[in-house]
């Protein structure tokens, strides 16, 4: 996975950990929620002002943002997005939780046909 969204990957689990969302960060930046997505997702990429705002933000430092290795897959960072509709933390983390048991079940269901 590249830096850009290694970095995406990590600040969204450290907003998940919050219980904010990328909605809650874009108003606390003055950003817009598409450019902040952008940057959850990996095709912006960040200044360190903004990565140092985004630290201060999720109280963590900028080198867990930058060198964490969240295990949040790509296909997971899209439902962002969906933060934006739905205003609760909660139901958000629920659709994440949803999403990683599909991604471990799908792990072991390839493991088993492999395996055979």
């Amino acid at each position: 996975m590249d830096s850009a969204k290694q970095i995406g990957n990590n600040i969204l689990f450290y907003l998940n950990e919050h219980g904010k969302t990328p909605t809650d960060l874009a108003n606390h930046m003055n950003a817009s929620y598409h450019v902040i997505n952008k940057i959850i997702i990996g095709r912006n990429v960040i200044r360190t002002t903004e990565l140092t705002t985004i630290a201060n933000y999720l109280e963590t430092s900028i080198d867990n943002l930058i060198n964490d290795k969240h295990p949040i897959q790509a296909s997971e960072t899209d439902i962002s997005y969906i933060s934006q509709v739905i205003k609760s933390p909660k139901k958000v983390g629920f659709l994440l939780a949803l999403i990683n048991n599909h991604a471990k079940m799908d792990a072991e269901i390839d493991a088993l046909k492999n395996s055979k």
